[in-house]
């Protein structure tokens, strides 16, 4: 299996894929083991045992490595990764995981729109002026701010360079490597890719029975 041009997006609905990730416990590391146990909240630990279980499995099908022999590491910044010809990121909030899959470098992100969130302050120190305006100037400006900081995310996660203190002159609007999309009505994404690359999305969910 190759990659759309663009990139391949699959989301896992964590509570709908249990049986699959518990047949398949045996693909963790100790170390993924012990760290996903370390999670005080059921929730938490359950979406890092899906994000990793499920990363092999479909790793397996675009390399045609056995999901056994896949070892995940990460890189000085955090960003995981692994020695294929296929560049991958994974994000996960609330029940969902969304994984991205391309030719080239990327970087994914997922976020639930928390009704009781205080967006407003984290706006002010890390949005761009004009992202704060194309914010303010919306009706639902709490979707318009998940909306950014996904797609804040979802750079620098491509780029391997993590949350720092110069958010705010990072400008995502006017960057055409960067789209977004709507994963439900309660979650929203967004997926980077490399400076000049084909952004085309193939959205796919991943179901088991």
């Amino acid at each position: 299996m190759q990659p759309a041009e663009g990139a391949d997006l699959w989301k896992v609905n964590v509570k709908e894929v249990y049986a699959l990730v518990a047949a398949h416990r045996h693909l963790l590391t100790r170390e993924e083991g012990e760290r996903g146990s370390r999670f005080r909240r059921v929730e938490d630990a359950s979406r890092f045992f899906t994000s990793r279980v499920v990363l092999k499995l479909l790793l397996a099908a675009y390399t045609g490595v056995a999901a056994e022999e896949i070892h995940i590491r990460r890189t000085a910044g955090g960003k995981p990764e692994a020695d294929y010809p296929v560049a991958f990121n994974y994000s996960h909030s609330g029940s969902y995981v969304l994984f991205a899959f391309s030719r080239q470098q990327s970087g994914v992100d997922i976020e639930q729109m928390q009704e009781q969130f205080d967006y407003a302050p984290v706006a002010a120190q890390t949005f761009h002026p004009f992202e704060l305006a194309y914010m303010q100037a919306g009706e639902d400006m709490r979707k318009r701010f998940y909306q950014l900081w996904t797609r804040k995310e979802a750079y620098l996660k491509m780029t391997g360079r993590g949350l720092d203190d110069q958010l705010s002159q990072l400008h995502t609007l006017r960057r055409s490597s960067i789209v977004s999309f709507d994963v439900d009505t309660e979650h929203t994404g967004a997926l980077a890719l490399e400076e000049g690359a084909a952004v085309t999305v193939v959205c796919r969910e991943l179901v088991h029975p």
